[in-house]
């Protein structure tokens, strides 16, 4: 397949689309915006305009110089499973954190306080992937956990008719990397949901569209949430009738921190 950037680049992935880093390339097409991308009836070229350049250019595809490239990350990748290709994308402290979490599971669905002996499968039932994605800091909706385990359980189905109950290691990173959103939610963007809602909002109306919109949360749960998030002395300080604005939401309620520069604040 063939695919470009909004600017400068070009380049072709080997399909299936599965996030292997390596079975993508690009190369720098132009110097600035790419207006439009087309490909010969033979696929053996593709051409690239671009925009202030004022330059049409033709390139020679080679799938072999691709080949080449996933040989080489595969051999580099060798006794460590395909994983390690995807790995590349996650900071080594997620990644560290990841691999505990997986194999605590594994302990946590054996039951924590057994004294019997431990199974290890190097596997967890797919019910442990929402709680895993979450603890490493990626909380999807109940639909979005629902199409992940689902795409792991009819992984192989339309080859072998078969479907999985357990996914490994292995398959778990290459699940997190492919739907981790790659920018996390942004005060700014907290601050313009307020603003379309009409900025200054009471509690009241807060709470009513977590508990009625959307995938709603029972009174009893969003009591749980709000301890665990502010404590229960201001939890129980939250009346309806009380304001709230974006700035107090994200740094009291959710405790968001200021990033780094360069950094997206989650």
């Amino acid at each position: 397949m063939v695919y470009s950037t909004a600017e400068k680049v070009v380049g072709i992935v080997k399909l299936p689309l599965d996030g292997n880093p390596a079975k993508a390339m690009g190369l720098i097409a132009h110097p600035t915006a790419i207006s439009s991308v087309a490909i010969s009836g033979d696929g053996r070229f593709v051409i690239t305009a671009g925009g202030a350049d004022k330059c049409v250019n033709i390139w020679q595809v080679s799938t072999k110089a691709l080949e080449m490239k996933i040989e080489e990350a595969e051999v580099k990748a060798d006794g460590q499973g395909s994983a390690s290709m995807y790995a590349e994308l996650i900071d080594p402290d997620t990644k560290n954190d990841l691999i505990d979490y997986f194999y605590y599971a594994q302990l946590r669905t054996q039951g924590e306080d057994s004294t019997e002996e431990r199974e290890v499968t190097g596997t967890i039932p797919l019910t442990e992937i929402p709680n895993l994605v979450r603890a490493l800091g990626y909380y999807p909706t109940e639909a979005e956990c629902a199409n992940m385990i689902a795409e792991v359980y009819y992984a192989n189905f339309t080859e072998t008719g078969e479907t999985n109950d357990d996914i490994d290691l292995d398959t778990f990173i290459k699940l997190y990397v492919n739907h981790k959103p790659v920018f996390g939610t942004s005060k700014d963007e907290i601050a313009e949901a307020f603003k379309k809602l009409g900025g200054s909002l009471q509690w009241g109306t807060i709470a009513a569209l977590l508990k009625e919109r959307g995938e709603g949360i029972a009174q009893d749960d969003l009591k749980k949430i709000l301890k665990s998030l502010v404590g229960k002395e201001e939890a129980d300080g939250l009346n309806p009738s009380s304001f709230m604005e974006a700035s107090r939401f994200y740094d009291k309620v959710l405790g968001f921190d200021d990033a780094e520069e360069g950094e997206d604040a989650y």
